[in-house]
């Protein structure tokens, strides 16, 4: 498999879906991510009025974000810039409230990191209740959010999200412990000479040493990884950071919210 890899969601595909997922009342999963070799799976879900999701026992957790309009799970109501953790070996069902469009991020079954906690709950976050620091650094220029932090007692999965203000803003060479899938949700992201925008999902190896830089109009993204990651700076003079105390530090742990059942 390639170190680094990027598709578009809007070109993803229907394919056949694990047993533990399944669509109802005219849903469709797409498939942007989800190779037997690729080690973190990515599905774009379209929900239309009427529409659902069913999570049923699954052996990895799925992390769903909602990227646009509202669903409903048990009595609790997730818009826009939410997310829902459906645990492994845990059993939901997602409605819609009219429309709605959600990434689903998950583990395959190549990948090396395996959930090692009890799983089996069913939790969620509402947007407005995500941890956000619009200003990391008292310069204006970076910005972010953790909607899953890792610490939950029951599972490890991590979501977050970067907001880079300014454009042209440089990442710097680095590499993860964790592998990771990368969307664009806002702005552009530029991968050496080509610039991609919103619905770009970059999936990139644990151990790869990649950069990037954010677009004339700035960048947003989403990045999910299945446990706690680690960033290891190419300049070896750099510190090496636990990415949970570097956001944390910033911002409250999103415990209290997050630990709140969905069911």
């Amino acid at each position: 498999m390639p170190r680094v890899t990027v598709r578009q969601s809007a070109d993803a595909q229907v394919r056949a879906l694990p047993e533990s997922l399944v669509p109802g009342g005219g849903a469709s999963i797409l498939a942007v991510y989800d190779g037997e070799s690729e080690p973190l799976h990515l599905h774009r879900a379209i929900m239309v009025p009427g529409g659902s999701l069913t999570w049923k026992n699954s052996p990895f957790g799925h992390l769903i974000y909602v990227t646009s309009g509202s669903i409903r799970v048990g009595d609790r109501t997730l818009g826009e810039g939410s997310i829902l953790v459906v645990e492994h070996t845990a059993s939901a069902t997602a409605e819609t409230i009219g429309a709605a469009e959600l990434y689903i991020f998950s583990l395959g079954e190549s990948c090396v990191s395996k959930p090692s906690r009890a799983g089996g709950n069913v939790h969620c976050l509402a947007a407005d209740d995500v941890p956000r620091c619009a200003d990391f650094n008292g310069d204006g220029r970076v910005g972010g959010a953790v909607m899953a932090d890792s610490s939950c007692p029951t599972c490890e999965l991590w979501l977050h999200e970067s907001v880079l203000h300014a454009a042209d803003f440089d990442v710097a060479v680095h590499s993860h412990n964790e592998d990771e899938i990368i969307v664009v949700t806002a702005g552009s992201i530029l991968l050496g000479n080509r610039e991609c925008g919103p619905g770009t999902a970059i999936a990139v190896a644990h151990d790869t040493l990649y950069g990037f830089k954010a677009g004339t109009a700035g960048l947003t993204f989403i990045n999910f990884r299945p446990t706690l990651p680690i960033y290891v700076p190419a300049d070896r003079t750099q510190p090496v950071l636990n990415e949970r105390d570097h956001y944390l530090a910033k911002m409250p742990a999103p415990l209290r919210e997050i630990l709140v059942p969905a069911l």
